[in-house]
């Protein structure tokens, strides 16, 4: 319970934080996969951008520990004349050899190759982009007309063909675009063997083909792989080396078509399987009940309290612990306790949201298994456990005679704390605590009023002794807060639990101590815990806090024990207990 800045991720938050990443990583691989999809405008009738890639990998033989990667980004313009079509085109490539993993040679250029084909059948009419003569030849990344239901229909072929090869038309399927975005299109597929004879060497081919264009007959994408050998089996079995390759349009002035259908199968619905699982797993491994020895006694770990609420405590702060699993439940906190077999409640650890530390209560053989169980490295405890360094060490302090106490104060001055005061007392915390006017390291102020009570105090800005006691202010940063022509000059909290009550959060702005406000922020909680029954009061302070010493020293406090900050190493932040 404090208000020290965090600096890991609470242990309850582990769960949730890779939950977002992993949100995260499918968003971004969303957005990433519309290039795949989304229709782009040209001065063109038709243009396209894309991808080309191939990797030969080596396997025996000559090839053994070579490889060859090849990358190319082409660009195709496309205007039509009638029923011929002219094609400028721009294609940047990279060619690298490898030998064992390391580059041994590496090539590049940039080709612009035009020509025109007809928009009548595909077919080159005059130059080519390929490497061979291509006449007679459909172009690689059209089929003119396209595909309207089956292409059957429209050519009363079952196959098509594409440069030197002949595809058959399996039909509309999903391809996956760039690996990422599944795209519906049609997909032609040929398989076969050949004699390669080329730089490559003298070897059988064995290889599949596949191209998927959209209903309209543009290019959407094609992978081609391929097993070299000596003979035909060999290339089957265990090549001389494989060839894939894949191509992927990467922007169109036409249409592509996503499957959603198949994308939600694929990104969203695993992320809510993944998401319906991994809270409870992790409840169950993270949270699962845990065995402590204690002396000579077993306890169990339990990431809750039993309902029954049987305590076995020893510590002035006993009668407060329900009240304070009341505060730790409204602010989003959790628990972990200790109990035995009969399911007494032997310790017991409150942690607040957002904190790496919490308040722990048992003996001193129990706190560090508390706090290696909820995930912090400081606690607040009234007992001093060995092995940990000792941050601050605090004074705790009762007041017996609360009903009997006279309680008189300023109500001009003092105040519930509600509406408009609330933003400009956690300025005030914060900036006390932290040096900084930052409400958000203040936020269990509000948390606060949701189970606790509090008085602010307040005086007209505009006053005499107001004005006079921050005349010696010179950084405005240092200026008290203000709000609706008043000026917040300290507040002070209370946790209330039957008959007994816990005064805590006395902040009072330095150009106002010694005035008095802090005695009255005192009395006007005393006054408000008595009308409620309390009949004694607890509170704590610091060895080095001889100002709150003194006020509290007015209301006959006797000693009541210790409470001790510990950690494995010192904060960089002011820590209080809240």
């Amino acid at each position: 319970m404090t208000s020290a800045k965090t600096k890991k991720f609470a242990p309850w938050q582990g769960r949730t934080v890779v939950m977002v990443g992993l949100l995260a990583v499918v968003i971004i691989m969303n957005l990433v996969g519309l290039q795949y999809v989304v229709q782009s405008q040209s001065a063109s009738d038709v243009e396209f951008d894309y991808t080309y890639t191939w990797h030969v990998q080596g396997n025996k033989g000559s090839y053994y520990g070579y490889s060859e990667d090849f990358a190319a980004n082409g660009n195709y313009k496309i205007s039509h004349g009638g029923s011929i079509a002219s094609v400028t085109t721009r294609v940047s490539w990279t060619l690298k050899e490898l030998y064992y993993g390391t580059v041994t040679s590496t090539t590049t250029g940039t080709d612009q190759p035009s020509f025109t084909y007809s928009l009548d059948d595909g077919q080159y009419i005059s130059n080519t982009d390929q490497d061979h003569d291509t006449t007679g030849q459909h172009v690689w990344f059209h089929v003119p007309g396209g595909f309207s239901g089956l292409t059957i229909a429209r050519t009363g072929l079952s196959s098509w063909s594409v440069l030197d090869d002949t595809f058959f038309i399996a039909g509309e399927t999903t391809a996956w675009a760039g690996h990422i975005m599944p795209v519906k299109g049609f997909c032609l597929t040929a398989t076969g063997s050949y004699l390669r004879n080329d730089a490559y060497g003298h070897y059988w081919a064995i290889y599949e083909d596949m191209y998927w264009f959209t209903q309209d007959g543009h290019l959407i994408m094609e992978i081609y792989k391929e097993r070299d050998g000596i003979t035909v089996d060999q290339a089957r079995d265990s090549p001389t080396f494989t060839l894939e390759s894949y191509l992927y349009v990467t922007r169109a002035t036409y249409a592509r078509q996503a499957d959603v259908p198949v994308l939600l199968l694929a990104y969203w619905l695993p992320y809510l399987g993944i998401l319906l699982l991994v809270f409870p797993a992790y409840n169950t491994a993270r949270w699962g009940a845990k065995t402590i020895k204690v002396g000579d006694k077993l306890f169990k770990l339990h990431h809750s309290v039993p309902p029954d609420l049987v305590f076995k405590i020893d510590s002035p702060y006993a009668p407060l612990v329900q009240s304070y699993l009341l505060r730790s439940r409204a602010s989003g906190g959790f628990t972990v306790s200790v109990v035995d077999n009969a399911g007494t409640i032997h310790g017991i650890g409150i942690i607040d949201p957002d904190e790496d530390f919490g308040t722990f209560f048992g003996t001193k053989e129990m706190l560090l298994p508390m706090m290696k169980y909820a995930g912090v490295n400081q606690a607040f405890c009234d007992a001093y456990p060995p092995g940990l360094q000792k941050i601050e060490e605090y004074d705790v302090l009762r007041i017996d005679n609360v009903q009997d106490v006279a309680n008189s104060y300023d109500a001009g001055l003092i105040k519930p704390l509600d509406g408009i005061y609330l933003e400009p007392v956690m300025r005030m915390v914060a900036y006390e605590d932290h040096g900084k006017p930052d409400a958000k390291l203040a936020r269990w102020v509000g948390a606060a009023l949701k189970t606790d009570i509090a008085f602010v105090a307040t005086a007209p800005a505009g006053s005499e002794w107001v004005t006079t006691c921050i005349a010696g202010i010179r950084d405005k940063r240092l200026l008290p807060q203000t709000v609706a022509g008043e000026v917040i000059m300290g507040v002070g909290f209370a946790t209330p639990s039957g008959n007994a009550a816990w005064l805590y959060g006395l902040y009072v702005h330095p150009a106002f101590r010694n005035t008095g406000i802090g005695k009255a922020l005192v009395m006007a909680r005393l006054a408000a815990l008595k009308e409620m029954g309390v009949e004694y009061a607890i509170t704590e302070i610091a060895g080095w806090n001889g100002p709150a010493k003194r006020i509290y020293a007015r209301f006959d406090t006797e000693p009541a024990g210790k409470i001790y900050f510990v950690g494995k190493k010192m904060p960089k932040v002011k820590v209080r207990r809240h």
